[in-house]
């Protein structure tokens, strides 16, 4: 009987063992996340102290912040002159005034009517389709009769063949119309030039556009 209650003993001490290392485990495991999160947050900390010393220091950084403050301005330049370069491949510029979207080559801002500034003429073409200036290589908005930035008569292009109705039993079929939109581009009343429709001035003369 006595072996049987040291066996026994000893299962109970190693079950109460094993339980005993379970419970350190997922404490260990559960401090060592408590760890993760607040180095994380001393990080974020971290991150946050340089973004406001730049702000406040950009132009009067002591000598052991030299490499790193001109680093961040060496980068925002960068990434300014990638946007400009993404928003040149869309046929977008920015209005030096406003702020406001222009299409590139663009003499006059169609939001708030600022003349804008002499655009380089070797843009990189967003679409192999778009016809552009043979001067200038701006993209020429369909029957344009001169080109908006340099004022070069534009070429007409050789017109598509007309659209024939088919005929059945000798009877023309009546082809079903295209469903209604509401209009995309105006006229403007100034030089007749065909804009967007939400144009408040015109980018061929940069004349007012009412309502």
């Amino acid at each position: 009987m006595a072996f049987f209650d040291d066996l026994g003993k000893k299962i109970t001490q190693t079950s109460q063992g094993v339980v005993q290392k379970t419970k350190d485990t997922a404490e260990t495991i559960r401090l060592n996340g408590m760890i993760s999160d607040e180095e994380k947050r001393i990080a974020n900390f971290y991150s946050e102290i340089g973004r406001i010393y730049f702000e406040l220091h950009a132009d009067s950084y002591e000598p052991t912040f030299e490499q790193m403050i001109l680093g961040i301005k060496e980068a925002q330049v960068k990434i300014e002159n990638y946007s400009e370069q993404v928003k040149r491949l869309k046929g977008i510029v920015r209005c030096p005034n406003c702020g406001g979207e222009v299409p590139y080559g663009a003499p006059f801002c169609s939001s708030c009517g600022s003349k804008m500034n002499a655009q380089s003429a070797a843009a990189p073409a967003a679409n192999s389709n778009v016809q552009r200036c043979v001067k200038c290589g701006v993209p020429l908005t369909p029957g344009t009769a001169f080109c908006t930035n340099c004022g070069t008569k534009v070429e007409a292009a050789p017109a598509s063949a007309p659209v024939v109705n088919p005929v059945v039993n000798n009877n023309p079929v009546a082809q079903a119309p295209a469903n209604a939109t509401a209009p995309t581009t105006k006229v403007c009343p100034t030089c007749g030039k065909e804009i967007a429709a939400n144009a408040k001035f015109c980018i061929g003369c940069g004349s007012h556009i009412e309502g």
